[in-house]
């Protein structure tokens, strides 16, 4: 009965070996001009800034392969695994590409940074919900992901980040004034956090939601322009061409009222919008443009200490929280 205990634990420890974290570095070379791409790693990501040159994977959950493939080695997005960690990691022009992970084990991977790198993180794939975290890093962040909790901590920007399904939450510690920003999610809410003394032009949508602040902000408050319906025209899938609608377009041919693809163009600028159309046979005009948070127009804008970088925050089916920091 002891032998039977002692090797069960032998067992359970050799398994949690394979389970503990396991580690990867390498130097990076540079700086603010080097780009790390996160390229649909499947895995939980938590990633942070240090002021070294390093790039630090610490792997946790990570189980080992299947005895079929001894003496093999996993192929990523981008390559053979290279790291020992279900990663490829390979550099193109002072561009990292990071990609791999597993959808089949609860795996997660702490990432060290030098803190003024550029990112760039998308995981497009439908159903892998996967979250992710961003700590004190100085350069700018590009996200694009399906599923999964976004929360950055401790950035300074420029941000630009689409969730299509999962919340969206910021903090920054200071505004950087270069590019402009977007943030925003398509199901969930938005939570940002900045000092109370940054210079920014806000402009916020909630589709079906609410916008609560406590920043004391200034609504701009803009004239309405008239149009020239003889310079605008729709694309109208029924003819297969821009046309203008009070000129070109016969009686008989009838546009559907709403449709989710209507762009137009005035002179030289180029808007993509939601088009919402009021139709009469003898007198077709634009009756007008549906603005809604999602689609094109925004419920409130405003600024903050005078104005700053434009930073566009919107969800359709969640709240916006703009809030200031409390330190």
């Amino acid at each position: 009965m002891k032998t039977i205990r002692n090797f069960v634990c032998i067992l359970f420890l050799v398994s949690s070996l394979n389970l503990m974290a396991q580690e990867y570095s390498q130097e990076l070379t540079g700086g603010s001009d080097l780009t790390v791409r996160f390229e649909n790693v499947v895995a939980d990501l938590y990633i942070e800034g240090h002021t070294g040159n390093k790039l630090t994977v610490e792997a946790t959950g990570l189980e080992p392969p299947p005895e079929k493939a001894a003496g093999l080695k996993a192929l990523k997005r981008t390559g053979l695994d290279n790291t020992g960690l279900a990663l490829n990691i390979d550099e193109y022009d002072h561009v990292i590409i990071i990609s791999g992970g597993s959808s089949e084990q609860n795996l997660s991977y702490k990432i060290g940074l030098p803190e003024k790198v550029n990112l760039v993180i998308t995981n497009t794939w439908f159903y892998q919900e996967k979250n992710l975290e961003v700590h004190k890093m100085k350069g700018e962040i590009e996200i694009n992901r399906q599923f999964g909790k976004v929360n950055l901590f401790d950035v300074i920007g420029p941000v630009v980040a689409t969730v299509n399904n999962g919340e969206l939450n910021v903090t920054f510690s200071e505004v950087n004034q270069e590019s402009p920003m977007s943030l925003i999610s398509s199901q969930s809410d938005i939570d940002i956090t900045l000092p109370a003394g940054s210079k920014a032009t806000f402009n916020l949508a909630a589709g079906n939601g609410e916008i609560y602040t406590d920043l004391d902000l200034e609504k701009i408050v803009e004239e309405k322009e008239e149009m020239d319906l003889g310079d605008l025209k729709v694309y109208s899938p029924s003819v297969g061409k821009f046309i203008n609608p009070k000129v070109e377009l016969n009686p008989d041919v009838l546009l559907p009222r709403y449709h989710y693809n209507y762009q137009f163009n005035k002179g030289d600028i180029f808007i993509d919008t939601l088009g919402f159309f009021n139709r009469a046979l003898n007198n077709y005009y634009i009756g007008n443009l549906l603005y809604s948070g999602w689609f094109g127009g925004y419920d409130y804008k405003g600024t903050l200490n005078g104005g700053g970088v434009e930073i566009k925050i919107r969800t359709q089916n969640g709240n916006v929280y703009l809030r200031k920091s409390k330190r």
